[in-house]
Formats: structure tokens, C-alpha cells, sequence
């Protein structure tokens, strides 16, 4: 971004500034690739006393008010449906304990928002940071992304970070089923994935559980899914058809099979199924939807399951998330209708 600002306040061409497209007769032409090098350490920190104003209305769920910040660029897991890995490369760029703590202290919010692809993957850096963190004796509540083999393999970490401030991960457990987390590559059985979640718990850290739900499944596979959400004490969760983005490894086992074109980019929201269902289209939406209602919207679970970061049911905070819930089951039960399929844009595979 410099080199461009830099040429365009001189009036040149930025044709030599490397990994860039430019529009080109109805195409695009590239400019000359180069291997990301960032030195992260000495990126500015965010200006957030100019969005002050608004701090109190930022919320993530019942996190509020919270503030986002970034440790991480890059991941270092290979799933095979995800876009960030490739984005750099699949190099990882890591903050040092001293720079991440360093921002942490400016942030005023108690509750912060780690939005790395990935938070725990380096023992021996978390340990670091915790230590350094530790040692200024600042007070946070975090929101971090981790991934459940990990969380298996190192309860110790988990356990101390609980003790800090740790109280959500977001987890990737994509599926119950084997065979599927071993086609996504993901390092993790379903087994270990269930291990994971004991882990968090025990540890009172409330575990945000995200699935993809495979096109081709029927009712089983859905009814599996349910049970093993009710059974492993699932209640933040995320469903999201299979999506296979363009970047990601599998995007080239289904560009032929696409059932929503690419230009239609409103529908490419990891929401709509892009390819084709095994069960009928307002079929496969309803069962997401009732599993949804069914876990999600029921109050009497939430407070039976003794969510750390959940306010008393009968609280403001709670109802407004209830209410807003509830409109996206309402649009997740219209998903089939949706205008640009109704006028006859969707391809037919």
C-alpha cells in the first residue's frame, strides 16, 4: 500500500508495484508476483481514539464492549477449505510477547476480540506471552480462535490462560464424522475434537463451535450432527454449508458443479449452498434451521449448561441476541427464496 500511495502522489504508474490486477478488457492483468515479507513488529498501532466514540455499541455476542486486535498473519494448518493460508503464502508472521502486550494496554475495553487465524499453535510463544502479560498484571477477558487438537494436546496451556483471562475459543469442528475431517485435513478426530470441547469446559471456557455441513448429506447425517452437539454441551454454534471458495484447495473439484454463479456475490456468504444438495434445497435449509431453534433459542438450555460468557436469561443483553437470532432463522427459512434465484440466475449443474 506505501509503494502505491507513494506513486500516486507523484503521478506515476503503479505497474511495477508487485501483486496487483488491473482491469484489462473485460479480464484482469497482474503485475510481477513477490513472497510477502511484513516486519510485524513494527506495524503502527491502531488509532482507536478516533473511533472512541463508538466503543460502547461494539459487541460480539454477549462480548460488549470489545475490541479486536491481530497477534498473527498467516496460519499454519493446510485445511483444504479455507482461503487464509494461502494468503500469505502459507508463511506465518507472529508478533512479538513485548508488541502484543504492548497494544493490549492501550485497548480499553476488558473483553478483546483475538482474531488470528489461529491463537494457540506455539507453546512456547504462549508461554512467553503469558508470562509477559503476567508480569504487567493487566486484566483482559479473551476471545480467541483455536484449534481443538491443539487444545488436546497442551490442557496445560488452556489451563493457564484460563487463569488470565481465557474465557471463549472459537473452534473448528467442522463435523463428527472422520472421514470428512480427515478430506478437510484438519488434524483432529472427532473424538479429539470431543476431548477438546472437555477440556475448555472444565477449564470454564466457553467453546464457539463452527460446522460445515457437507451438501451431500441427508437426514442422518444431520440427525448425527444434532446429537452430537446436544451430547458434547454445544450452545454457540455456527452451520455453514461447504463452501468451496475460489483460493482454497477444493474450489477446482466443484467449479463445474456450481449451482450459484460466482458474479452472484451476495449468496457466496457461506450461508447459501452453492452447489448441489442431496436433500431437497428448502429441505436442506430447514435442517439447519431446526437445529438451530432447537439448541440455539431455548433458553432453558442455555442456562442449564453454565455458559461463562452467557448474561441471566432474563437480562436485556440476552433478549436482544434472542431477537436477533430469530430474524436469521426467519431469513434462513426464506434462503431458497431468495430474489436472485426467484428471477431464474441460478445455473443449473
Amino acid at each position: 500500500m506505501s509503494q502505491i500511495m507513494e506513486r500516486l502522489d507523484r503521478g506515476k504508474s503503479c505497474e511495477d508495484v508487485p501483486n496487483l490486477a488491473f482491469p484489462d478488457k473485460g479480464g484482469l492483468r497482474f503485475s510481477p508476483a513477490a513472497a510477502l515479507d511484513v516486519d510485524v513488529n513494527h506495524l503502527p498501532l491502531p488509532r482507536r481514539d478516533l473511533v472512541a466514540k463508538f466503543h460502547r455499541a461494539y459487541h460480539y455476542l454477549f462480548h460488549q464492549p470489545v475490541s479486536i486486535m491481530k497477534t498473527t498473519f498467516g496460519c499454519p494448518y493446510r485445511c483444504t477449505f479455507c482461503f487464509c493460508w494461502p494468503l500469505t503464502g502459507g508463511r506465518v508472521f507472529r508478533r512479538s510477547p513485548a508488541s502484543i502486550a504492548d497494544e493490549l494496554e492501550t485497548i480499553p475495553s476488558k473483553d478483546v476480540y483475538i482474531v488470528d487465524d489461529t491463537f494457540f499453535f506455539d507453546p512456547g510463544h504462549l508461554r512467553a506471552l503469558h508470562a509477559e502479560i503476567t508480569k504487567r498484571g493487566f486484566v483482559k477477558r479473551y476471545l480467541v480462535y483455536a484449534q481443538a487438537d491443539f487444545v488436546a494436546r497442551h490442557p496445560d496451556l488452556i489451563r493457564d490462560w484460563a487463569e488470565i483471562g481465557l474465557i471463549a475459543c472459537i473452534v473448528g469442528l467442522e463435523t463428527p464424522f472422520d472421514h470428512e475431517l480427515r478430506d478437510y485435513r484438519k488434524q483432529a478426530t472427532a473424538a479429539v475434537n470431543t476431548e477438546a470441547i472437555r477440556i475448555l469446559r472444565n477449564n470454564r471456557v466457553d467453546v464457539y463451535g463452527s460446522f460445515i455441513v457437507d451438501p451431500g448429506w441427508t437426514e442422518r447425517e444431520f440427525a448425527r450432527l444434532e446429537d452430537y452437539i446436544r451430547k458434547t454441551g454445544l450452545y454457540y454454534i455456527v452451520i455453514q454449508p461447504l463452501t468451496p471458495l475460489p483460493g482454497t484447495e477444493i474450489f477446482s473439484s466443484y467449479a463445474d458443479r456450481l449451482v450459484i454463479p460466482r458474479t452472484q456475490y451476495e449468496l457466496w456468504d457461506m450461508q447459501h449452498a452453492v452447489i448441489p444438495t442431496a436433500l431437497p434445497l428448502r429441505t436442506f435449509y430447514r435442517k439447519i434451521h431446526n437445529i438451530y431453534l432447537r439448541q440455539c433459542a431455548n433458553p432453558l438450555r442455555a442456562r442449564s449448561l453454565g455458559l461463562r460468557t452467557a448474561p441471566p436469561v432474563c437480562s436485556r443483553k440476552y433478549l436482544r441476541l434472542l431477537a436477533g437470532g430469530l430474524r436469521v432463522l426467519r431469513s434462513l427459512r426464506k434462503a431458497d427464496r431468495h430474489p436472485r434465484l426467484l428471477a431464474g440466475e441460478r445455473t443449473e449443474p
